[in-house]
């Protein structure tokens, strides 16, 4: 079981290239067929925090503990296709996306990408 991520990203800031799973096959003469591809499918969400010196070095050693060797899932709350906020379960970071976006005065904006499995909420 993954480790709980306990800071939420800011909705202002936060973007999903979300797959359907769902295939399209054209048939001559006749409608489209449609079917479901894969189970499982993980989509892509792009995340931004903004936090204090204290939230900014937990988003650090989190990041660093998640990706120490390889990539281990975590749980964190997002909201990606409702209006509620929702855990989802086995999360990864994508590596090399967790960056510094800037910092002004005593608030750091971070941004990272996630691997989500929208099934696994």
């Amino acid at each position: 079981m993954g480790r709980q991520f306990v800071l939420k990203p800011i909705l202002a800031d936060f973007a999903a290239s979300v797959k359907s799973g769902i295939n399209r096959t054209e048939v001559e003469g006749g409608l489209a067929r449609y079917r479901k591809d894969q189970i499982g499918i993980v989509s892509a969400v792009n995340v931004t925090w903004r936090g204090n010196e204290g939230e900014y070095e937990y988003l650090r050693a989190f990041y660093r503990a998640a990706t120490l060797n390889g990539s281990e899932s975590f749980d964190i709350f997002l909201q990606i296709t409702c209006t509620a906020t929702t855990l989802y379960k086995g999360v990864y970071f994508i590596p090399g996306s967790f960056r510094l976006l800037g910092k002004s005065n005593k608030v750091y904006s971070v941004g990272a990408q996630l691997a989500v499995n929208l099934e696994m909420s």
